[in-house]
């Protein structure tokens, strides 16, 4: 008697599947799990402070000492011969509260030739002052217009934006000798003394005056140039009849040029009669 052999069976939740289209050319493609990812490192907070970090503000206050308006290009303000050697001040901020320090410069208005610094202040806290000096009197000269400009950087070596350009000229030219013309004084009551500038003196602001080799008095000229002022000559205690006094005079042009020299002692003396 012949017997069928019997195939063997498998049940079908045992027979290997495949998703479809992993056959491709005969290559049976198996699925195998991703290898876990590392997660990233925590951030450094020393880095993070560091790329958080904004730049200072512009200088502020930038002026120079004695402060002296900030000039324009089409209408530079004047420094005097004493400026040569300027000093320079700004007040300087960092929204961090980081140490600040600042560059300063002045260039050539004409084609802005750099004729000083940068000169780097000292650092100072946020919200301090710095200073500048021009060392060098040679690195100016008279009568050409420079403009001065600064910028800070903090100690995270952050830069912020540079001020407005400040546009000035160093007048050279000091006024000449003033004319002095006393009125009619007498004991106790105001008399006139007039100043008038030197021929050819068309920039005279005013005119330091004083008493006893004394300047520290100041009076401001006219349109002309000229100036007065009222002197009451008071009687000596010590020696009656005599009210005299000693002038003392300096002419000063707008730049800030006083005349080379202080003219005096004048002496003014009353008048014999009185009115």
């Amino acid at each position: 008697m012949f017997v069928k052999p019997v195939r063997p069976t498998t049940s079908r939740t045992s027979r290997p599947t495949v998703a479809a289209g992993a056959l491709l050319a005969g290559v049976l493609l198996v699925a195998v799990a991703a290898p876990a990812v590392a997660a990233p490192p925590a951030a450094n907070p020393a880095v993070s402070a560091s790329r958080q970090n904004a730049a200072p503000a512009a200088p502020a206050d930038l002026t120079t000492y004695p402060p002296r308006a900030c000039g324009t290009i089409e209408s530079p303000t004047l420094f005097s011969r004493s400026m040569l050697t300027a000093t320079f001040t700004a007040r300087l901020y960092d929204p961090n509260g980081n140490n600040v320090g600042a560059h300063l410069e002045i260039r050539r208005g004409v084609d802005d030739t750099l004729a000083y610094g940068p000169a780097i202040s000292a650092t100072v806290p946020s919200g301090a002052s710095v200073t500048w000096t021009v060392p060098d009197s040679a690195l100016l000269a008279y009568d050409t217009v420079y403009y001065y400009q600064a910028w800070a950087t903090d100690t995270h070596h952050a830069t912020g934006p540079t001020t407005e350009p400040c546009y000035f000229t160093v007048d050279g030219v000091a006024p000449g000798e003033p004319t002095i013309t006393v009125g009619t004084l007498l004991v106790d009551v105001p008399g006139p003394v007039t100043f008038t500038p030197a021929a050819g003196d068309d920039d005279i602001a005013g005119y330091r005056y004083g008493f006893n080799n004394n300047v520290s008095e100041w009076v401001a000229a006219d349109a002309t140039g000229a100036a007065t002022i009222w002197v009451t000559l008071t009687e000596d205690p010590f020696f009656p009849g005599s009210a005299t006094a000693d002038l003392w005079v300096q002419a000063v042009d707008t730049a800030g040029n006083g005349y080379a020299g202080v003219i005096g002692p004048i002496l003014l003396f009353p008048q014999t009669t009185t009115p």
